[in-house]
């Protein structure tokens, strides 16, 4: 089955109407509108674009192709058999914020993740997002021990910046506007981050860090591709 609301209507899209789909136990490919869809996949190996607007995701069974694409997405991994579910995360998912003092919103969260270096186990895609290195650093990674990072913390601006500065990461190595991807782990999370060092000085602002996902589990290097 191939469900695109894309397709539909223009007046129905601007008039900010959502969708919610139903799948089947099938194999089905399944394109969001640009509003806040609620998809619902069922069974099969199914691929699923949420297109834009805040959607809510629920992959189900099977081995699943999912790009959450732009806007503040849900998305529900849980299955009862790992399958190794495939999961793409786009520059634009987050927002950054400009100045000290600011809270990052508008991120994806994701939950049921499973995670490990099994072929059943769930990947997140960050090509999409980042350009340049991929790190995945414990929250207990900084040099200075108050700049370490508490359970709840993933949307500080500020603690972010701190820590990122003081854990001997480096950023912006090969030219200005790399995009890294920097996965901090915590206790029972983690945050996934795009770093923009857009001057490529290594110094990072909070205006060049966004927040792109937080995932409910602690993630290992082999789980981002």
């Amino acid at each position: 089955m191939l469900v695109d609301l894309t397709a539909i209507d223009a007046a129905i899209i601007l008039s900010g109407a959502s969708f919610t789909v139903t799948g089947s136990g099938a194999e089905e490919t399944v394109t969001g509108s640009a509003n806040g869809d609620t998809i619902n996949a069922g069974g099969g190996i199914d691929t699923i674009n949420g297109g834009a607007g805040d959607d809510t995701v629920t992959a189900g069974e099977g081995a699943d192709i999912i790009d959450l694409n732009a806007g503040a997405d849900t998305l529900d991994l849980t299955e009862a058999t790992a399958a190794g579910d495939d999961v793409t995360l786009n520059q634009g998912d987050g927002s950054a914020v400009d100045t000290s003092g600011g809270t990052f919103a508008d991120f994806d969260v994701i939950t049921g993740f499973s995670s490990g270096t099994a072929a059943t186990n769930d990947d997140l895609d960050v090509t999409a997002a980042g350009n340049g290195t991929i790190q995945v650093v414990s929250q207990n990674n900084a040099t200075t021990a108050t700049n370490d990072l508490a359970d709840g913390s993933h949307t500080d601006a500020d603690a972010i910046r701190d820590f990122f500065n003081d854990s001997g990461m480096t950023f912006g190595a090969a030219a200005a506007n790399d995009h890294d991807i920097v996965a901090v782990t915590f206790s029972d999370y983690t945050a996934v981050y795009l770093v923009d060092d857009a001057d490529g000085d290594n110094v990072v602002d909070v205006g060049e860090i966004e927040l792109l996902a937080h995932v409910d589990a602690v993630l290992v290097a082999n789980d981002l591709i």
